[in-house]
């Protein structure tokens, strides 16, 4: 009996696995929620922030002259994608009604893609236009980015 009807139904598994893995769907994220910032401040230095975004990567964020206590005090105000920098990032500003707050960022390889409605284009000084979102709800100012770890998923 020959192996050849084996080897071509092993072979079409793998060029389907292979497909699919490089088919992968992008990434989804939005700004994280105020709940899940991690805060270290000091008097030197002020207050510096950090959350989590997924596969190792980090949101990071300061404000020299933020208290501890400020933290509780903002809420997500805006967002913006800024694929035209080096590095790529993303930014998300957390205010209070005073105006002080916070702004966190991460760092992409990639650029990222606003994928809801509430997404518009923000005239800049300089006449260019970023890809920009309004709070009050993180969620709603969602994107994506192509699959992160994606070295790592083939090793």
């Amino acid at each position: 009996m020959s192996n050849i009807p084996y080897l071509l139904a092993a072979g079409c598994v793998m060029a389907l696995t292979v497909g699919h893995a490089m088919a992968s769907p992008p990434d989804t994220h939005a700004c994280p929620d105020v709940a899940t910032i991690v805060q270290l401040c000091t008097e030197e230095d002020g207050c510096t922030y950090q959350a989590t975004a997924g596969n190792g990567k980090k949101w990071n964020g300061m404000n020299p002259v933020a208290m501890e206590s400020d933290l509780a005090t903002v809420a997500f105000d805006s967002a913006y994608i800024l694929n035209n920098r080096t590095p790529k990032f993303v930014a998300c500003d957390y205010l209070k009604n005073q105006g002080a707050g916070m702004r966190m960022a991460l760092t992409l390889d990639d650029p990222a893609t606003p994928n809801e409605n509430d997404w518009f284009s923000d005239v800049q000084r300089d006449g260019s236009t970023l890809p920009r979102c309004n709070g009050p709800v993180a969620s709603r100012c969602a994107f994506t980015t192509p699959v992160w770890n994606r070295s790592e998923q083939r090793r």
